[in-house]
């Protein structure tokens, strides 16, 4: 009657996980009713888009913080292996159960419009979102970037010759090079920070 035809589902997963102690334990009441207004929303010809992953807690049990900003899950997606199994699971599970007002999963559901894989979390954003002054980088940031350097070459000595501000105790055989302190400054430390921040998502995306 207003003209709307696209509802969001954002959050879902803070409301579900809300109050509850142990991983991936849905609240029973919120799931019911978060099914049965996508099956409202779509017996009233409204589409509907949902966000796999809103909540900076996922399906982690025991938080209270479930709305408020906090390091960790929606950064480590894009190169953990274990937080990226965790998505997977919270996604899945959400998503893959029939959802018994339309006799379908969400996921297969016609009034499926579009799937948020992650909200906000590009590695920059989510940077920004947690900087504080000295510190424009989250610390576990360190060692993949650390990793991808050495790939990229191959020893202390190269990457010297590229970033003249390397060090004297910057190696990557020990995983001891530094993040940039500040994004504002243009540097070949910085440049390198951005190449592997524009890899790492795109084999998150292709995971």
């Amino acid at each position: 009657m207003h003209g709307y035809n696209v509802a969001r589902f954002h959050f879902t997963d803070a409301n579900l996980m809300f109050g509850r102690s142990k991983d991936f334990d849905f609240d029973p009441d919120v799931l019911d009713r978060i099914y049965y207004l996508m099956s409202a929303l779509k017996k009233n010809g409204i589409y509907w888009m949902v966000d796999g992953l809103t909540s900076w807690r996922g399906g982690y049990g025991g938080y209270d913080d479930r709305w408020d900003p906090s390091e960790g899950l929606k950064l480590e997606v894009n190169y953990d292996d274990k937080a990226f199994a965790h998505w997977q699971t919270l996604v899945t599970d959400f998503l893959g159960r029939k959802n018994p007002y339309t006799g379908t999963t969400p996921l297969k559901d016609d009034a499926l419009a579009l799937v948020v894989l992650v909200n906000e979390n590009s590695m920059e954003f989510e940077n920004v979102v947690h900087a504080r002054p000295g510190k424009a980088y989250a610390d576990d940031l360190r060692r993949p970037f650390n990793t991808w350097l050495r790939t990229r070459y191959g020893s202390t000595t190269a990457l010297r010759a590229a970033w003249p501000d390397l060090g004297a105790n910057e190696r990557l055989e020990n995983a001891s090079v530094k993040l940039p302190t500040d994004r504002y400054v243009d540097s070949p430390r910085l440049k390198d920070l951005q190449a592997f921040f524009t890899e790492t998502e795109k084999s998150a995306a292709a995971g």
